[in-house]
């Protein structure tokens, strides 16, 4: 006799208040939580999932009782109820509102109960017609005028809208198979929730890794640390990107699709310590030209994108993803540990310091290397940064390849600053120690020194995957 939990729901998903209908015609296991379900139906209308839900059924309210301020309605924790367990039957109406402010209301009818079919990964969507409407386009009626100004090109709103969306919108579309391809990426993400460790909801690749070491994971989860990332300035301006990212349309430029001038001028006055975006030298002020002049801004651009907490490009825009949502909802210590981990085993170092002298590409064993001296030396311990810096220059055959350079030890001595010094003083996982240099008309500070701090310590040895 088939099991109850493998029973198959199909269930119709319309979108309330909108004509012609959005539909969708969905098949999901009934074993699935309603957070679960959830997910789902994101996948499969299109929204992208950065608002508030919750679901209606029977008169209870299921959702995440957190959202749930007051307690005024009572919400049922959604991860505790499966469908099988809240759906009486094939007829049953209930009702998944999403996005509380523009109150995308989604009328769910259980049209059939089956069993499961050999050969069939669920979930699946198997019909449906019509484009989901774009987030924050201010709900029904808000959808309403937004296709009436796309219509028409002598609306006053036309080039604003064309521009906010990306270019353009066809309400018609819809692609079914693209709407499977998320829910088969949607059936092999790992579980999440605030109580997960950083490598079960690092999105990434994570998996292609070693196996991360538990103990030092217990290690680093102390009062004090999470104290010390929650002041951490790199992990506040992460926030604060991805809180712009959510609440602004943004569209990459043509040519790079980096952001926009108008937006780096915007997220950087969020920014803990906000960048300067013009220098005077003389009589001329010099502007920035491009986000990639910005550092902090570019820096976090690039975390972002490669620890998968945001996607966009080209004339395409830039938005977060469901990975941003979990990276939002774990401690800070697990934010900084995703970010150092990102920075560490997914980023190209060079664009730290882009001199064709360091070639297209570090050598093979760069990274590697500079952690294992790095967990090698002793813990609050100033370190002379000279002999440091030529040791991993040596282990790792780093070279200055500029022909007949005089300078090519100075060079490298500064790349490795930029490249590993500078990032890590960022991550709070170091302290330089700077010695003022003065010359003729002008003094500088060098790099002489640096000590590893006790957060660096600890956290510097959870990213350490053996490659």
């Amino acid at each position: 006799m088939t099991q109850k939990s493998t029973f198959i729901y199909q269930i119709k998903v319309t979108l309330n208040d909108i004509h012609p209908p959005i539909w969708r015609r969905i098949q999901v296991p009934g074993n699935y939580s309603l957070f679960k379900f959830h997910n789902v139906l994101q996948s499969v209308m299109g929204w992208d999932n950065y608002h508030l839900h919750h679901f209606m059924i029977d008169n209870e309210f299921y959702g995440d009782p957190a959202d749930d301020e007051f307690g005024d309605l009572g919400t049922r924790n959604e991860k505790n109820f499966t469908l099988n367990k809240t759906i009486p039957g094939s007829g049953f109406k209930f009702i998944y509102e999403y996005d509380f402010g523009d109150s995308w209301e989604h009328s769910l009818l259980v049209e059939k109960i089956l069993p499961a079919e050999k050969g069939v990964h669920y979930p699946i969507c198997i019909k449906g017609k019509r484009a989901c409407p774009p987030e924050d386009v201010g709900g029904a009626w808000g959808y309403e005028s937004f296709l009436e100004a796309l219509r028409d090109p002598k609306n006053p709103e036309h080039d604003e809208y064309l521009e906010w969306i990306g270019g353009e919108f066809d309400p018609e579309a819809f692609d079914l198979e693209e709407i499977n391809q998320a829910l088969q990426h949607l059936r092999t993400e790992r579980p999440t929730g605030k109580d997960l460790t950083p490598e079960e909801v690092f999105i990434p690749d994570i998996h292609a890794l070693p196996a991360f070491d538990l103990k030092y994971w217990e290690s680093l989860v102390t009062p004090e640390n999470d104290a010390t990332a929650e002041k951490l300035a790199l992990r506040q301006d992460m926030v604060a990107l991805l809180g712009y990212l959510r609440e602004n349309k943004i569209t990459g430029t043509q040519a790079t699709g980096n952001l926009p001038r108008k937006a780096v001028e915007q997220i950087a006055a969020r920014l803990v310590n906000p960048p300067k975006l013009e220098e005077t030298i003389g009589d001329h002020t010099y502007r920035f030209r491009n986000e990639a002049d910005v550092w902090p801004v570019y820096f976090l651009h690039v975390l972002a994108v490669e620890g998968g907490l945001v996607n966009g490009g080209q004339s395409r825009r830039w938005q977060v993803t469901r990975a941003s949502e979990q990276f939002l909802a774990m401690p800070a210590i697990g934010q900084v540990w995703i970010l150092m981990a990102t920075w560490w085993w997914r980023t190209d170092w060079i664009l730290a310091f882009p001199f064709s002298g360091i070639g297209e590409s570090l050598p093979e064993q760069f990274q590697s290397n500079a952690l294992k001296l790095l967990i090698q030396q002793p813990g609050q311990t100033s370190i002379r940064y000279k002999p440091f810096a030529d040791r991993l220059i040596k282990m790792s055959g780093l070279q200055w390849s500029e022909p007949g350079s005089e300078n090519a030890d100075m060079f490298l001595h500064s790349a490795v600053e930029h490249m590993l010094i500078d990032p890590l003083a960022e991550f709070g996982a170091i302290l330089p120690e700077y010695e003022t240099i003065q010359q003729p008309g002008m003094d500088f500070q060098e790099l002489v020194g640096v000590k590893i701090t006790p957060f660096g310590e600890s956290i510097l040895k959870t990213i350490d995957f053996g490659i």
